[in-house]
């Protein structure tokens, strides 16, 4: 269930807000790369994405908003590459109730969930904690490794419609 809700997360930041719909706030080198701390806005004005570039690329915190104003992702990145801590919450689109709750949180490491990752129910309840090993083995303290695998999958699912969104809009 809870992957449906990600899936669904994802289609309202970014299905609901198409990359032709997003307007792109911040500077640009000579050369049109962008540079410095960019906010995304939607039609209506609010802000769905914020964050820095670095060289044209994606770098240290980003935060997203779905269109409720709900937030929805922290991912850290380095120079394009998903690197650090993250968190997902649950959108406002579904259920208005949770917006902003959060929904998961883990690390990253070269674009990769790496340690532990923590999946949580609208209650706040764990739904699941489970530590990845190196050669990608999960094993799970709460939950089962299968769900574990079934909700790291969700997560790796909506990040590049969530980078997409961003990136997608600067080429306009």
């Amino acid at each position: 269930m809870k992957w449906v809700l990600l899936a669904l997360v994802g289609f309202a930041l970014c299905g609901c807000q198409t990359t032709a719909s997003l307007k792109p706030v911040g500077s640009r080198s000579k050369e049109g790369v962008p540079v410095g701390e960019f906010r995304f806005l939607s039609a209506n004005g609010s802000t769905v994405a914020q964050g820095r570039f670095t060289e044209g690329k994606l770098d240290g915190i980003w935060r997203f908003w779905d269109s409720g104003g709900s937030k929805t992702a922290e991912i850290t990145y380095d120079r394009g590459i998903k690197s650090g801590p993250f968190r997902l919450y649950y959108g406002s689109f579904l259920d208005p109730s949770a917006g902003g709750k959060l929904k998961a949180e883990g690390n990253l490491k070269a674009d990769k969930q790496v340690g532990e990752h923590v999946a949580y129910l609208t209650t706040g309840d764990v739904e699941s904690r489970s530590v990845i090993k190196d050669a990608g083995e999960i094993e799970a303290s709460v939950g089962t490794s299968d769900l574990a695998r079934r909700l790291m999958e969700a997560d790796d699912r909506l990040f590049p419609k969530l980078e997409g969104a961003v990136l997608g809009s600067l080429h306009k």
